[in-house]
This record gives structure tokens, sequence and C-alpha cells, in this order.
């Protein structure tokens, strides 16, 4: 009876008209029988029952002869016999085209070997007389080869051992039937797979494992048993590698350059937190620039340099507080000064500059520390006292932002600041020509209130502009105390040291105004050292900036939408409506007080400044956190009458003709819509 092997090994060899008989009848018998695969199984391991399942197979032929003819031989048929499963497998539309030549665009180098070696195989065969290979499909054997190489190294190696851990016959007798019995000294290997027993090439063609690495698997698997390989240099130290002295000289070269061309700055950097040990280079300065000054120095010195990658992961290890500078602008006149000072007398060698320098540094140093605390404690007692008066377990704590008919007993901390302006119509994909040209403006002026948080977006059409002096801040202040504040009775307000907008007489008098007025009880504003004024406006209008780069404003309108979708924190007040409505008034207050109040000389050098109902008319003011106190009295004789009566309406200025016609001519195209 033919078996498996024998049909398979019959289809691949050319078939002569000699041959045609013996193929019919072999061909005959085999699908005329019906032995199982098991059966199959059975007979190759336990000969005794090979005699017993031989009869039957015999009893079940002759039955089978007699209802069922063998289909006759036929020459052609025969010939079609001969395609390989190659062709018939590139024939199929779902099977993969093994064949077909792939570019290099599409395949990687080790896919195109890959392939030609697995075209190779599948044309030359296994070279064994059992044909092992032709067992499995060309698609299974290319499937289960990728499922092997998907997996990592060890996990390859330890199916490989396990599978010969199953296989492996160690001590006993030999079993071969043409020499003599004899004890096993050596451990015999089978190879099996999907229950067949293959050859050695077919095995390793299947698990993508050459023979020199086999042969490396089963000695570790003789030696250490089912375990991963190690290999032989793990743990040991290249020959190459950096000596202790080596590192040591790396990081010394480092500190010494930053100790030449870097100081420690004395003021605060945007978004670092811990800044104070920090050394910076200067913003040219590179780090490949440093690493080939470091190589040219060891090559003076004729002593091994590190590869510039290893002296980057050096620097970041041992010493990470040295780093270049970025590039950034609005900074401290003062800080600059100091800076170059120090530099200066570091290249002159004078010991007492040095001295007197750093000792600036400090004391400047330690000013604008203070007064970062000042601010930071109180913007945590204002959180803290609202928060113990109004607690919602949904939001935590969401205050009504309007109570006209009663007082809050808190102090209410708020901060006002402008934002540079921005111009519309605005779009993410902005036209070439525009960039030439003046679109529509508007001012945005921000009052954030840190507890809430929430800040209040006053919009500055063009149209309505009555120019940044204290008129309009005061004016702004006015109508979000008004409107949008807590209604507190205390309130403390934080400003930058802009002496045209904010630290001014106008609006020191304009606190002192509430005070006297009983608007509020206590009004104290502290400005934020010059060149350190980032605070809790900048962090809104930051993320008002970036929704606006990314979003289309052609109006007012659509700007306001741009304030309101930025973030929760953000929202928008227009100072006019688009169809030409005021709003928000500019009152005259310079004015109205300069009738009312005289005037404080040097406001330039106070910080702090203080009014209380206590002291009717007394203004307390203050050159640092913790200086010491200078009181003015400001009202004049007729200060009775501010009580009924308020300043005068400033009108806007409008556009001019001009203007118009040049938005008219110019600008209109680059809206979307016809305007």
């Amino acid at each position: 009876m033919a078996t498996e092997r024998d049909i398979a090994r019959l289809l691949n060899e050319e078939i002569g008209p000699r041959d045609s008989d013996y193929v019919a009848s072999v061909l005959g018998d085999y699908f005329c029988a019906e032995t199982s695969e098991t059966d199959y199984e059975a007979v190759e391991d336990m000969e005794e029952e090979e005699v017993e399942e031989g009869k039957e197979e015999e009893k079940e032929t002759k039955d089978c002869d007699e209802d069922i003819n063998p289909p006759l031989f036929d020459p052609e048929v025969a010939v079609e016999l001969q395609v390989s499963d190659l062709d018939l497998e590139s024939a199929m539309p779902d099977a993969p085209a093994t064949s077909t030549t792939h570019s290099g665009d599409d395949m990687r180098k080790e896919d195109l070997q890959e392939e030609e070696e697995l075209s190779k195989f599948f044309e030359h065969g296994c070279g064994c007389s059992n044909y092992s290979y032709a067992l499995f499909s060309h698609s299974y054997i290319k499937t289960y080869r990728c499922d092997i190489q998907a997996m990592a190294k060890p996990v390859q190696e330890i199916a490989i051992m396990s599978q010969m851990a199953a296989t492996s016959t160690m001590g006993g007798l030999s079993t071969g039937n043409h020499r003599r019995q004899k004890e096993r000294k050596r451990q015999f290997f089978t190879f099996m797979h999907q229950g067949h027993k293959i050859c050695r090439v077919t095995f390793l063609k299947l698990h993508a494992c050459g023979k020199s690495r086999f042969e490396e698997i089963i000695k570790n698997y003789r030696m250490n048993g089912l375990i991963p390989r190690v290999h032989g240099n793990a743990g040991k130290t290249p020959n190459h590698a950096l000596t202790y002295d080596d590192i040591l000289r790396v990081v010394a070269f480092i500190r010494n350059y930053a100790e030449v061309h870097g100081i420690s700055l004395p003021r605060r950097i945007p978004g670092m937190k811990s800044y104070e040990n920090k050394k910076f280079l200067p913003c040219s300065t590179s780090k490949r620039q440093v690493y080939l000054e470091y190589a040219e120095s060891c090559e003076r010195l004729y002593v091994k340099a590190c590869a510039e990658t290893t002296f980057n992961m050096l620097w970041r290890r041992y010493v990470p507080y040295i780093e270049k500078m970025k590039p950034m602008s609005d900074l401290c006149a003062t800080c600059k000064e100091i800076s170059g000072l120090i530099i200066r007398s570091a290249n002159m060698q004078s010991d007492e500059r040095i001295t007197e320098a750093m000792q600036k540094a400090l004391d400047h140093r330690s000013l604008v520390k203070k007064e970062r605390e000042n601010y930071k404690d109180v913007l945590k007692e204002a959180q803290l006292l609202l928060k113990g008066l109004y607690t919602d377990a949904a939001n935590n704590y969401n205050p009504p932002l309007t109570r006209p008919l009663a007082m809050l007993n808190i102090v209410g901390h708020f901060s006002f600041d402008y934002a540079q302006q921005v111009h519309y119509p605005s779009s993410p994909l902005q036209a070439g020509p525009i960039y030439f040209l003046t679109p529509r403006k508007c001012g945005i002026f921000g009052v954030c209130c840190e507890a809430i948080p929430q800040q209040v977006n006053f919009l500055i059409n063009e149209s309505f502009d009555t120019g940044k002096g204290a008129n309009l801040v005061i004016s702004m202040v006015y109508f979000y105390l008004k409107n949008h504040s807590l209604n507190s009775v205390n309130i403390h307000f934080n400003a930058d040291n802009c002496t045209g907008q904010n630290k001014n007489n106008t609006v020191i008098q304009y606190l002192l105004w509430r005070v006297m007025t009983g608007l509020n009880v206590s009004i104290s504003i502290s400005f934020l050292p010059v060149g350190h004024t980032k605070f809790s406006p900048d962090w809104c209008f930051g993320l008002l900036k970036q929704k606006f780069r990314k979003a289309e404003a052609d109006s007012l309108d659509d700007f306001i939408q741009v304030v309101e979708q930025s973030s929760a924190v953000n929202k928008a007040q227009p100072v006019g409506s688009s169809n030409g409505e005021l709003i928000v008034e500019t009152l005259d207050w310079s004015s109205y007080f300069a009738t009312l109040f005289k005037k404080i000389k040097g406001t330039k050098g106070f910080q702090h400044i203080v009014v209380n109902a206590t002291s009717r008319g007394v203004v307390a003011a203050r050159q640092a956190v913790d200086g010491p106190v200078t009181q003015f009295n400001l009202p004049k004789e007729d200060a009775q009458k501010m009580e009924d009566e308020l300043p005068n309406i400033l009108p806007p200025k409008g556009m001019s003709t001009e203007r118009k016609w040049y938005l008219y001519e110019k600008i209109r195209s680059f809206y979307r819509c016809e305007i």
C-alpha cells in the first residue's frame, strides 16, 4: 500500500510513457483506500498492529473494488500533476504570489533575501529521500517562518530547544536493523513537525535557523538545559570603554567651560521651577561646538577623547544644570546689565569688581524673590477665603460673579494687563500678500480673578479705541468691578510697572476715590518688578493666542467665539459691538481727579500702594514689600464734590475715512465671505 510520501515523491518525478500503467495502478490503489492519517502514524510507530491493519485495508480495498472502479490513467492529466505548488499558489487569487518580482521601493532588502532563499528551497527541495518539504504547502512554510521570525531571539531558541527536548533520545539501545544493537552514548534527536517526521534541513528552514546557530543551540541545551543562551561577552567591560579618569575629564571640561562662558542668572526663567543653581551658556553656543573644543583639547594633551554621543550622554547625566539659554524677549534690564558686568569683571580678572557685581546680582535676586513670594501668598490667601465661603460638591467652588445686593467680607484678588493686539481677518492658512498689509486691529485687556479662576478679556475694536492711557484702563477696571467682580469689601490688585497705563497718579487717585465714596473698605495694589512681570493674565493670554493662531476669524463676532472657546477661564467682553453700539464707556478720570486730589511725586519708586477707610484720604506707599511706609494726604479742599457725580464720557475717536477706504480696498478681498 502506497503512503503519502510515496504519492508526494511520485507527483514530483517526471512521468514517462513506460510508467503510465504503474502510476495508474498506484493512484487507483491509493484513492480507493480509506487509510486515515491516524492509521498511518500507528503503522509507522507500532509494528505489531501493522499486520492486522494491513488485513483490514485489504478487505476494505476489495469491498471498494467491487463498487467503485479506479480512475483511468490519462497522460495529459499525469503531466498536469507535475505542476509545482509554487505555480499553483501563484495562480490562486487568495494566496500570496511567491514568484512575483517586487521592486526595491516596495520591499526591504531583508524581504528580498527572504523571498530569494525560499524560492531556491522550493525549487531544489530539501535533498532528503523522503521529500519532507513536500508535506507542507509553500504558503504554510512562509507563514510559519514569519511567525518564528517575529519572536525575539531568546524566544526562538527556547522554541527550538523545547521541540528538541520533546523528541530527544538519551540512553537505551540503538534501534537500527542493519547494525548490531548497542548502548547509546550520544543524544539522538528526531525532527518532528505537525506529527510528521521530517529531515533536518526542512526543520531548520521552518524555524529560520542556520546550521551553525542550531549547533550552538544544541550545545547550550546539552550543557545548560532548557535556558536561553548568554553571549560570551555579557557582563564584560569592552576594551574601548571609558575609564573613570576619562569621565572625570569630560565633566571637568564642561564645568570649566560653563565657568568661563556662562553665569547664574539672577532672574526668573519662564517654565523653570528651580533655576537658582542653573548655569546657562549663550544662545549661540551649541553642544557640538563645546564637544569640538573638548576634542581639540584632548588632542593637544595626547589623551583619548570620547565620541560625541557619549559626550552628550555624560553631559545629561552628570551636569544637567548646565544648559543653553533659549532666545527670550522682554528681559529685565537690570539682570542684563549685571550679567554683562560680571563677564567684563571676570575677563579683567578684577576680584573687587567681581565681588561688587556678584553682590548686586544677589541683592537684585533677593528683591525679585521677595516680590514673587508676596504675589503667591496673596493668591493663596484669596483662594482659601473664597473656598471657605462657597463650596460646591460638583464644581469644588464656583461663586456667583455678580452680587449687586451684598458685599463679600473677603479680600478679592485681581490682576490686569494688556496683551499684544491682534489683527483680523486671520487664518491659519494665511495668504502671502496680507503679511505686508495692516488688517483691522483689536486690542486686548484682561482682568483675571485667580481665585475662581476666570479672566474677562476686554476686546477693543479699532473703531472704539481711545488710546492706552490711564483713562481707558480705569474705565475697564471700573466696568469689571461693577459687572463681573466678586463684590468683595477688600480688593488687592496686581499690575506691571508700565507708568503710562498702571503706575501713575491717576490710578492711585482712582483707588482713593473708591474708598472715599464707600465702594470698598480697603484697596491695595502691587506692581511687579520691571522685567519680572509674568503673572496670571499672561497665562490666559497664552491660551487665547494658541486658539487664535488655529482659528478662522473674519470679524469681531468671530474673535469673541475664539476667546470663549480658547479655555474655560477666558471670557470675552467687547468694548463695542460689531453694529457700532458702545458697551464700555471711557470716562475722563484724569481731568476729574485733577480737581479733587494732589499728585504724588516719584511714583515710579513705589511698588506697593495701600488705601484704607480708617485713614480717610491717606495713601500709604512702600518701595519694597518689607520696606518702610510713606504716607501721603491727597484730597484737596473741595474733595466732597466727588460723591454724587462721575467723570465726563470720552467718545471714541473712530476710524478715519482714509483708514476705512484702506480696509475696503486692500483687506476686503481676504475675507471668507463677501462684505
